[in-house]
């Protein structure tokens, strides 16, 4: 939705609670994003968990194609696509077909994490490309198959991710620190903070600040700071503090000093255990913005001043689907100044 200058965006995980199937939770997603769009919110992207309980959306680019046919003007996206795991040349066939499809209307998002723990990545990645190992060399390859212009000096030269469209997917990086708010900006990418994932208020302030500082100012792309934050919204201040409740994120710490966000104690042995690596975790409260209409707007008002955000992404994990409905319905109705 747009008030202004100011958007409000969905980022769906394709949740399941324990009484519902795979089958459903998909179903689910594809009702919300024609809800979304008849709502007036922006863009609606879709996540990439593999192996999981809990979220089902394991191959975000076949589930925006489905989306893609059942919207009409709703900018449907990724948020995002898990890049270690794949060849940037065939995710960029993805969405450029995507986009020669529906031009103007597909974001491609990516983030730097595994969606799922390590065995799945192990599952994922039966093999390594030559000289495209890093995250970072592969964003910048995805970058320049997108945008259609490989230098004359990479061996890649002269490949083309065909078809090519009119109008690319918009690309941007999504991340929890403060080396992927630079690496965003030393891209000159769109950087979406993931605060569902990653509620320490000093490491976004860092991240926000480091994107800013680091981005060149003499570019034609001007830097563009999304954040996407846990918000539920209810009839009753009673109802939404219930829902917020019922929500915690774990921390797992390793020990060569990598974290990872689960959702339960369970999934954090099992990826401690996973990793070969001594690990701690820590339950956090979800921190999640919830409230009434009024106490909602007042607190996204506070952060998108604060942080000088002109759009934000809504992620609003309550179990059933027709409350989660009702929380989203409320959110597009709240007036922005």
């Amino acid at each position: 939705m747009l008030e202004g200058n100011f958007r409000i965006n969905i980022l769906d995980q394709s949740p399941a609670n324990q009484f519902e199937s795979g089958r459903q939770a998909i179903s689910h997603t594809i009702e919300l994003a024609q809800k979304a769009e008849s709502w007036g919110y922006h863009r609606f992207w879709v996540s990439e968990h593999h192996n999981s309980p809990r979220h089902m959306g394991s191959s975000p680019e076949v589930l925006v194609s489905h989306l893609l046919a059942k919207t009409e003007h709703i900018k449907i996206g990724s948020g995002g696509v898990m890049l270690q795991h794949y060849s940037p040349y065939k995710v960029a066939e993805n969405f450029n077909l995507l986009s020669s499809i529906s031009p103007g209307r597909v974001d491609l998002g990516v983030g730097r994490g595994p969606g799922g723990l390590p065995i799945t990545t192990k599952a994922l990645q039966t093999s390594e490309e030559p000289g495209i190992n890093s995250f970072e060399a592969k964003l910048t390859a995805l970058q320049q198959f997108i945008i259609d212009n490989i230098p004359p000096d990479n061996p890649l030269y002269g490949i083309q991710a065909k078809p090519i469209p009119d109008v690319p997917a918009d690309l941007f990086l999504l991340g929890t620190t403060v080396s992927s708010a630079v690496l965003a900006a030393q891209m000159e990418l769109p950087y979406v903070f993931a605060a569902f994932l990653n509620n320490d208020r000093d490491i976004m302030a860092a991240a926000i600040e480091n994107y800013s500082d680091c981005y060149k100012r003499d570019t034609v792309r001007e830097p563009n700071l999304m954040l996407a934050l846990p918000i539920i919204v209810a009839d009753s201040e009673k109802t939404a503090k219930d829902y917020a409740s019922d929500i915690v994120i774990v921390r797992v710490t390793l020990e060569s000093g990598r974290t990872f966000t689960v959702f339960s104690i369970e999934s954090a042995e099992d990826l401690g255990k996973q990793s070969g690596e001594k690990f701690t975790y820590e339950l956090q409260p979800g921190s999640v913005i919830h409230g009434s209409k009024k106490t909602v707007k007042q607190k996204i008002d506070e952060i998108r001043y604060l942080y000088n955000v002109n759009e934000i992404f809504a992620v609003t994990a309550i179990n059933d689907f027709e409350n989660r409905l009702r929380s989203y319905e409320l959110l597009s109705e709240i007036c922005w100044a």
